[in-house]
């Protein structure tokens, strides 16, 4: 059994080494309501990264909240994102010009503010889409839970787009 573990654990070590990673940056209008005041409005600007560029089943992100409103910048998320389905054969196919992998996501993380305590993020992207260069995402709610108040709060990502860096044209 140790054995079995140390070889899986070797194996996860070394695969980033031999594989490419994949790095993005995003942007998305954010509405929010968080756990201990108003709603806000905000725009999301994000850099993502995947330790696998070419199937992406894991990202790692890192997603800012810039609002009109003081204080400016309203939250960092610090997130994990994986897809639940990846594939080409989907009802949506109709809705784009070329072929794109319908790749709905789950996320989890934290949310930081400057003046409250960090809240966990739980989210679903059920209207997410890739193709090798673009990732497209629409109506992605997500979900807020301070452990200290034991409040919620909730927000959607009205549109999400991402850019990959480096895909080859």
């Amino acid at each position: 059994m140790k054995r079995a573990v140390i070889l899986i654990m070797l194996v996860l070590m070394i695969y980033p080494l031999l594989s490419k990673p994949g790095f993005a940056y995003s942007f998305s209008p954010v509405g929010q309501k968080s756990t201990d005041k108003e709603g806000v409005g905000a725009l999301s600007f994000g850099l993502l990264f995947s330790p696998e560029r070419e199937y992406r089943i894991g990202t790692v992100e890192a997603e800012v909240l810039i609002s009109p409103e003081k204080p400016v910048i309203q939250a960092l998320n610090l997130l994990l994102s994986a897809p639940v389905v990846r594939t080409l054969e989907n009802p949506f196919a109709f809705a784009f010009p070329n072929p794109v992998l319908w790749t709905p996501k789950v996320r989890a993380g934290v949310q930081l503010r400057f003046d409250h305590d960090p809240d966990l993020y739980l989210g679903f992207a059920p209207l997410s889409f890739q193709d090798p260069k673009f990732g497209y995402e629409f109506f992605s709610p997500y979900a807020l839970y301070s452990q200290k108040e034991n409040r919620w709060g909730y927000g959607i990502h009205i549109m999400k787009f991402t850019a990959y860096i480096g895909e080859e044209r």
